[in-house]
């Protein structure tokens, strides 16, 4: 059975390319950041763009890059209920 770790990255750290998932969070889904049963999915691929390039990809990502006209920006998984969620913004940023 594979294990999920949760990791919390604090401000001063940075983390990187991206902002934190609750940066990214409307307030009505601000509870998915502080709620202990989910855990912040991360893909680095999605997040940060330069890696993205170095490592040969090509375009940017259709459902995660900021300019898409359907963008995730982050999701939040629950394995509880073998839910995952985030929100979902539609047209460019």
């Amino acid at each position: 059975r594979q294990r999920l770790r949760r990791r919390r990255r604090s401000a001063a750290s940075g983390g990187g390319a991206s902002p934190r998932g609750e940066d990214l969070l409307p307030a009505w889904l601000q509870w998915l950041a502080s709620d202990e049963k989910h855990y912040r999915v991360s893909m680095r691929e999605w997040e940060d763009n330069a890696w993205r390039e170095a490592k040969g990809w090509r375009g940017t990502d259709l459902i995660h890059g900021a300019d898409s006209a359907v963008h995730i920006p982050c999701y939040y998984f629950s394995p509880e209920e073998k839910a995952l969620r985030g929100p979902v913004f539609f047209g460019a940023a």
